[in-house]
């Protein structure tokens, strides 16, 4: 099992979007963004992905928006939201944020600009999964 982040931000925030329909998408198309279809289609059944938000004003803080379970990681169309994965969104927190402070260990730029990363800090992925296990 792996856990993802990845961003909802296609000029607005689709968080809700992604939720209600049971994906996680990218707005890119397919030829223009090949490297991120390939990190997609590497998702398996099973593995954790989770909604992010970072800005550069919020230095050294990671929002996290939603968490869920991948159910289906064949790329399809998912319609006004692009191409996607299939995920039980398990946690909702698009109206409140939680919030992990990043540590000098983390890479801040690279959750600030990410659309899609896989997750290797163990500070982060504990606590992710430590809110997926909230009911």
């Amino acid at each position: 099992m792996a856990i993802y982040g990845g961003s909802a931000f296609y000029q607005i925030d689709v968080t809700k979007d992604f939720i209600e329909n049971g994906c996680f998408c990218s707005g890119y198309e397919m030829e223009k963004e090949p490297i991120l279809y390939d990190m997609m289609r590497a998702i398996e059944v099973g593995d954790i992905i989770y909604i992010k938000s970072s800005t550069p004003r919020a230095k050294g803080i990671l929002y996290i928006k939603a968490i869920g379970i991948v159910t289906d990681n064949k790329i399809c169309t998912q319609t006004n939201l692009g191409n996607g994965i299939k995920v039980n969104w398990l946690q909702n927190y698009s109206d409140k944020f939680r919030k992990i402070e990043l540590g000098h260990s983390c890479l801040h730029n690279m959750y600030e600009n990410a659309m899609l990363h896989k997750e290797y800090s163990d500070e982060i992925k504990k606590q992710i999964v430590e809110w997926l296990a909230e009911k």
